[in-house]
């Protein structure tokens, strides 16, 4: 939720493209967005001199590193097997 809050335009296909995703192969959880944004969200994500009236970049990481202490338990509660 956090990053979606966060993400340069709220009602953006951007922002509707945000999730979590299991991966038991690989033993990961992917967190990101893509599908039509895919390459605008890799530049708001990777270029920190972008600056936005809604949002921020870096929205996906510094949420991740923000909620670092509570992930795991993020991932029990959402993601079931």
């Amino acid at each position: 939720p956090q990053a979606y809050r966060d993400a340069p335009k709220k009602s953006s296909t951007m922002a509707g493209s945000l999730g979590v995703e299991r991966d038991d192969a690989n033993a990961c959880i992917y967190v990101g967005g893509g599908g039509q944004a895919k390459a605008y969200i890799l530049k708001q994500e990777l270029d920190r001199s972008l600056h936005h009236e809604v949002g921020k970049a870096g929205f996906i990481l510094d949420t991740v590193n923000m909620n670092a202490g509570s992930i795991q338990e993020y991932v029990k509660k959402h993601i079931r097997g």
